[in-house]
Parts: structure tokens; sequence; C-alpha cells
């Protein structure tokens, strides 16, 4: 049985013709709504993420 394929350009809010520069950007914001309520596990992942995120604007 097939699982249904992620459109990951819907998951971001953005065209299928964005450019990298608006990829990117999109999932920054994404990644900077992960809701508060996390295990220990999933707010290590989360941090990290956050901080390469933040690391590629500069």
């Amino acid at each position: 049985m097939k699982t249904p394929r992620t459109d990951y350009y819907e998951t971001l809010g953005i065209a299928r013709d964005a450019d990298l520069k608006t990829i990117k950007s999109a999932f920054r914001r994404l990644v900077l709504q992960i809701p508060e309520r996390l295990s220990d596990e999933e707010r290590q992942l989360y941090e990290r993420l956050r901080l390469l995120a933040t690391k590629e604007e500069h």
C-alpha cells in the first residue's frame, strides 16, 4: 500500500517555482512555530534546528 506523498511546497506555504532564498526563509519560519509542548528529546532537536535556521540568516 502506497503512502501519500508529502507536498513540501504546500507545507512551507510557498509556490513550486520558489527560489532557494524563499525556501530557506519559509523553513526558518516553520521551525520557529513549533509548539512548546515537546518531550526533552524533541526540545533538543527543535533547539538545534532553530540554531541552524538563525545561523543561516547571518
